[in-house]
């Protein structure tokens, strides 16, 4: 769309659309009296014209002459200002120039730069050269916001003008803005997976004219390009896929990045079974296969390796006996939504803090993405993260020292944190894991080896995903034997975590009964 305004023969045209070249012919048909002109031989012609039936003539007789006129429209900034005329001369070189002003109450101010001039070079009769000239209309400039006008000046000789026109074009900025932000995606291996992002042309209010680029977090600087469609999708998960994207949308006037967004492949990320057999070179193997192997604190002998969980011979670290037990594993992250799973065996004499897993280091345990603590003398599980920076949550119910108990901590995208004992949630938080994403992970002790485990530990596991009940119940039993109820079903009023025959009948036995109390 375009709005045209015509001062007679000086025509104003706002384009609301995208900038483009606009001419507007404006030949004089009649003398028009919003033009002012000055010195002593300027003055309205019909003898030589270029278009319609009158010209101006600026100078004859070896006097210069000018003509202006001040417009109705106020500049804005952004604007594109195009002049455009036609000029005839009866002496070849003498130059008309076309000088752009603003005016302020009352005072006319050249605006520097704004200015054309051409001289004729063929004198014959009919012969009109066109002078025309762009500007753009800068911020916050002096003559923004107000009147535009256009000044000619004509040396002497016969200098003509004529078919003058001033546009105004507004250069609509297509720029884009996101709208919808692509998520995070936690898949197993091989399920689809799919990151979305939403955006809007600001000229359209639609996504007319956009384009997408896909990229892969590298290092900030060289990442790759991966998809150029609206949703990034993949129809069969691999590990290589696991990272961080964003997306660079691209409308004509700029672009814009969306925030990144991380495919998480739900996995098993390091699993050290304590036992002597998966101890190399000072260090607990990582059997997941994933090469977070944790290297031991000091030199250890192999009376620290005692009967684990299930039994086994040598298939638990007594860190009670060695503190140079404990392990560190490096740095390596599972994410926000971690699970921790571990066999403790508190001893009877451990009455202080005891810690069986930790991620800091870089920042203090107030930090830390995780720092999972026993407090035998309180019956209590501590989880220390940040943003609180003190413990949260207790066991009121651990079992004697000399027992083996299965801990597992769940972390969920809505921040809900779960200590599972046993096969078994018995509490549930709302938390995040902390911020300190560089921390040292530790088993047996906080990485400094501060804290020890007062017990013996056994099958550590960390996954990158938060497993659910019944996965943890799985692991329990896998580990034991026997069975657990994880999750009773609503319908088991005898609570032996089963709906059957004999739910019903209780049910059935209090059928029709009614607690309600009616006036008399």
């Amino acid at each position: 769309m375009r709005l045209v305004i015509c001062l007679l023969s000086l025509c104003l045209v706002v384009s609301a659309a995208q900038a483009e070249e606009v001419l507007v012919n404006g030949g004089f048909e009649t003398p028009d009296s919003d033009w002012t002109i000055t010195g002593t031989d300027g003055q309205w012609r019909t003898d030589n014209v270029h278009q319609g039936t009158y010209s101006i003539v600026l100078g004859k007789s070896n006097n210069d002459g000018s003509a202006y006129q001040t417009t109705a429209h106020n500049i804005v900034a952004g604007n594109t200002y195009t002049i455009d005329f036609y000029m005839t001369i009866s002496t070849a070189g003498r130059p008309l120039t076309a000088q752009l002003y603003y005016e302020d109450a009352g005072v006319q101010t050249d605006i520097p730069g704004w200015s054309v001039s051409i001289s004729s070079t063929d004198t014959s009769n009919g012969t009109w050269d066109q002078g025309t000239g762009e500007f753009v209309a800068a911020a916050g400039a002096d003559y923004v916001g107000k009147p535009i006008g256009v000044r000619f000046h004509g040396a002497w000789n016969w200098t003509f003008l004529d078919t003058v026109s001033l546009t105004s074009e507004v250069t609509t900025t297509e720029v884009p803005s996101i709208v919808t932000q692509p998520a995070d995606q936690s898949v197993l291996l091989g399920d689809p997976a799919e990151f979305t992002v939403d955006a809007v042309n600001s000229a359209t209010g639609d996504s007319t004219g956009l384009t997408y680029q896909w990229k892969k977090v590298l290092d900030g600087t060289n990442d790759p390009n991966v998809a150029t469609t609206q949703a990034l999708s993949f129809p069969s998960v691999a590990l290589t896929d696991e990272g961080s994207y964003y997306c660079v949308v691209t409308a004509p006037g700029g672009t814009v990045t969306s925030e990144t967004a991380a495919l998480t492949v739900q996995r098993l990320v390091a699993h050290w079974t304590m036992d002597q057999a998966d101890f190399v070179d000072g260090a607990y193997i990582d059997v997941s296969g994933n090469g977070n192997d944790a290297l031991v604190g000091g030199t250890i002998d192999s009376s620290v390796f005692v009967p684990g969980a299930n039994g086994d011979p040598a298939g638990a670290v007594s860190i009670v006996s060695d503190p140079n037990a404990y392990a560190t594993a490096g740095t390596f992250d599972p994410g926000t939504t971690p699970t921790i799973s571990a066999w403790v065996n508190l001893d009877a004499g451990v009455t202080t803090d005891t810690c069986i897993t930790a991620k800091d280091g870089t920042t203090g345990w107030d930090n830390a993405r995780w720092d999972f603590v026993v407090q035998p003398t309180d019956d209590a599980i501590w989880i220390n993260t940040s943003p609180s920076n003190i413990g949260t949550g207790s066991l009121l119910d651990l079992d004697p020292a000399g027992q083996w108990q299965h801990f597992v901590i769940t972390y969920e995208a809505d921040e809900t944190v779960t200590i599972y004992k046993n096969g078994v949630a018995e509490l549930v938080y709302t938390r995040t894991v902390g911020p300190d994403t560089d921390g040292v992970v530790s088993i047996g002790a906080r990485d400094d080896g501060s804290i020890p485990l007062g017990g013996i530990l056994d099958d550590v596991r960390i996954y990158n995903y938060p497993l659910t009940a019944s996965d943890v119940a799985q692991l329990y039993v896998n580990e034991v034997g026997g069975e657990v109820c994880a999750l009773a079903p609503v319908m088991d009023f005898n609570d032996d975590c089963e709906v059957n025959i004999a739910d019903f009948a209780i049910f059935a036995a209090q059928w029709l009964d009614s607690g309600i109390i009616s006036a008399n």
